[in-house]
């Protein structure tokens, strides 16, 4: 029995910021449109698009991006009623919106279907920048979608220090 095509396992390598990366798309959430696994080190995010179509959609409503970190991915497991992980932390909302904001624009004003984007961290070392790599894991993720969008995607975070301007 031969494998369907968008079952086939593809993963593209490189190097960022002197670390290896690895992009892998076609192994988890086969159930989702489009699905990628971004790798660095010990890092591991999984970032899932999902479609739906609909009648009436507003241009506020059309895009949900959520960002999870799972907490056990960073060595702390909750005890007893918080093991559920119940609530959104606030620097999850601020990475979630950091993502919506970078891909909300590029949607043409035509599209008539609801996006959903998850992104979820499930391990990850110490030292590594989870808002960055989420960014690149969503981009990747619109970039290969069925998506509408022709333009490649790319996010950066810049900070200032004692007046000089840098990237992480």
């Amino acid at each position: 029995m031969t494998a369907l095509p968008f079952f086939t396992i593809h993963q593209e390598s490189f190097s960022l910021g002197g670390v290896d990366c690895t992009i892998e798309t076609g192994k988890l959430a086969r159930r989702a449109d489009c699905s990628i696994v971004l790798r660095q080190g010990k890092t591991m995010i999984l970032a899932t698009l999902v479609t739906k179509a609909e009648e009436n959609i507003s241009r506020d409503t059309y895009l949900t991006v959520e960002y999870r970190e799972r907490t056990a991915a960073i060595g702390n497991i909750p005890s007893n009623y918080f093991r559920r992980e119940l609530r959104i932390a606030e620097h999850e909302i601020m990475i979630s919106r950091s993502i919506d904001r970078s891909l909300r624009s590029l949607f043409p004003p035509y599209y008539n279907r609801m996006v959903q984007i998850k992104v979820i961290v499930f391990g990850t070392e110490a030292g590594s920048d989870l808002a960055s790599l989420a960014l690149l894991a969503s981009c990747a993720l619109v970039s290969i979608s069925p998506l509408p969008i022709d333009t490649p995607v790319a996010g950066v975070r810049v900070f200032s220090t004692q007046g000089e301007f840098g990237l992480l």
